[in-house]
């Protein structure tokens, strides 16, 4: 079904602002930087799991 608005696009940012703010943090840690990808079709195959996580 598709939707109204573009899911992957909105999940993916978010994916990628963790990614940012860890290598932000791995950075103050070790002092290595790192380099940060975010991947559109990672973003709506998580969308489409809908297995309960374990926390």
């Amino acid at each position: 079904m598709r939707v109204g608005i573009p899911v992957a696009d909105l999940t993916a940012g978010p994916f990628c602002a963790m990614g940012i703010l860890t290598g932000l943090l791995e950075r103050e840690v070790w002092s290595k930087g790192q380099w940060v990808q975010t991947s559109l079709l990672q973003a709506q195959i998580f969308m489409l799991d809908s297995r309960p996580r374990a926390g």
